[in-house]
């Protein structure tokens, strides 16, 4: 059996247009919006654990 490793759901609100470009962008390379939000927000945590340090 897989292994849940995506346990938390969280909602997310964006504006209109933010909302229509981050459409775009996840159609042009071919991923769904949440995995972009995820790898988004975990270069966010990167560069602020970088900052931490």
């Amino acid at each position: 059996m897989k292994k849940k490793t995506l346990t938390r759901p969280v909602c997310v609100m964006f504006s209109q247009a933010m909302y229509l470009q981050l459409s775009e962008l996840t159609d042009q390379q071919e991923i769904s919006v949440s995995d972009y939000i995820r790898d988004a927000v975990q270069e966010k945590l990167t560069t602020e654990n970088q900052i931490k340090a």
